[in-house]
């Protein structure tokens, strides 16, 4: 984690040499193994998560409390979770193409470049920026999660990718996203994060993803430790 990195209580990312199928949440190589360490309850990343499934978004992350022991030391309670990627058992949006038309999940996250002062290099390889200043003085990185780097990609396949995310900001604004987005998945995605007062949300964490031949969906949704009253800032409180 970004900010969990500096705790005590450290979140861990595991990576099997093989995909396991690990206590019933289908199969793969990587998992992640949240801390929790700001959220004293345990509960918020869990029950944000299980909201998800419920509300029917299509793709959620499946998670499971564990204790565990490292090196044969107790070191706490912790949130096993499916991580945010594509696969076959997570986004499941993966397609070779010819056409200009590509699959992609993205992660709208400010930290690419506050906490990045040479993010310039990463530009048009990993991420790309969306000029929203006119309207509410921000400027938006998007950091791909697939394809793995924009450079695998022709040059109309990217230009396709932030046409695209750029076509559905001025879509809101026109009133045509019907266009753009699936609806009844951002309705949902929005709820999850308005109910719980989510402070990451405009900022990190937020992902987004598109099928060829099928519009924008929104989600998984991801890190909700800082939410439901955990901290006073943005009104999140």
């Amino acid at each position: 984690g970004n900010t969990t990195l500096w705790t005590p209580k450290k979140s861990f990312k595991i990576k099997f040499s093989e995909k396991q199928n690990v206590l019933g949440m289908g199969s793969d190589k990587e998992w992640a193994l949240l801390a929790n360490y700001f959220d004293p309850t345990y509960l918020r990343n869990y029950y944000a998560y299980k909201l998800a499934i419920a509300l029917g978004l299509e793709y959620s992350c499946e998670a499971r409390f564990v204790e565990v022991y490292f090196n044969h030391q107790y070191i706490g309670l912790y949130l096993l979770t499916e991580t945010v990627k594509t696969s076959k058992e997570r986004v499941d949006i993966e397609k070779t193409t010819t056409s200009f038309e590509v699959p992609f999940l993205l992660e709208l996250d400010m930290k690419l470049v506050q906490d990045n002062p040479n993010y310039i290099l990463t530009l048009d390889d990993e991420m790309f920026l969306l000029d929203n200043t006119e309207y509410n003085g921000k400027t938006y990185p998007f950091g791909t999660k697939y394809p793995k780097s924009f450079k695998d990609l022709t040059d109309n396949q990217y230009a396709y990718i932030k046409n695209y995310i750029s076509n559905t900001f001025e879509s809101v604004r026109e009133g045509n996203y019907e266009e753009y987005i699936d609806i009844d998945s951002f309705i949902n995605y929005f709820l999850i994060q308005e109910l719980f007062m989510n402070v990451d949300l405009d900022y990190s964490s937020v992902y987004m993803y598109k099928a060829v031949g099928e519009k924008l969906k929104f989600g998984p949704i991801w890190d909700f430790d800082l939410s439901s009253g955990n901290v006073g800032y943005v009104k999140g409180y």
